[in-house]
């Protein structure tokens, strides 16, 4: 087990397992990002964080408040805010 358990590294993977599509809210920037049904998310801190995510999930979305430090990644590409 990691000394830090909040340092650099994996954080959390969030898997839709809903057979439609949901909108990802990856907040504090409010990007919504469409997640298709079986897709996986992974949040990755790239430093230290203060905190850990807090997943919210609703009828037709996920959001997720984090540190602004923690990425996110699909299939190993990060997704960027357009």
């Amino acid at each position: 087990m990691p000394e830090n358990p909040r340092g650099p590294g994996t954080l959390l993977r969030i898997q839709n397992s809903r057979d439609v599509l949901i909108d990802f809210i990856f907040e504090p920037i409010g990007t919504v990002f469409p997640m298709p049904p079986g897709a996986v998310f992974e949040l990755v801190a790239v430093d230290p964080v203060s905190d850990y995510p807090d997943v919210r999930a609703g009828h037709n979305e996920m959001v997720v408040y984090c540190d602004p430090r923690v990425h996110l990644f699909r299939d190993g590409k990060r997704l960027e805010p357009s």
